[in-house]
């Protein structure tokens, strides 16, 4: 019924510096790319750790109040 045409993704990176760790993206993602870990001083952010996984829907951009992510689609 609504079917998306996967796009190929070039990169998917999420800049821990700007990263707020409101779990947006998390949440967001139905095909579960992302995950939070702790980084250096106890900060919680959010990584791609699955990127292959991505289909370029970009609905974690769109969440995403920090404007933490990159993704980079063909």
């Amino acid at each position: 019924m609504f079917h998306h045409r996967r796009r190929e993704v070039i990169t998917i990176s999420v800049d821990p510096a700007k990263c707020i760790g409101c779990e947006s993206c998390v949440s967001a993602c139905r095909r579960k790319v992302f995950e939070m870990k702790f980084g250096l001083d106890i900060m919680y952010y959010a990584w791609a750790k699955y990127p292959n996984d991505c289909v370029g829907c970009g609905k974690c951009q769109r969440v995403c109040m920090a404007a933490a992510i990159d993704l980079k689609t063909v």
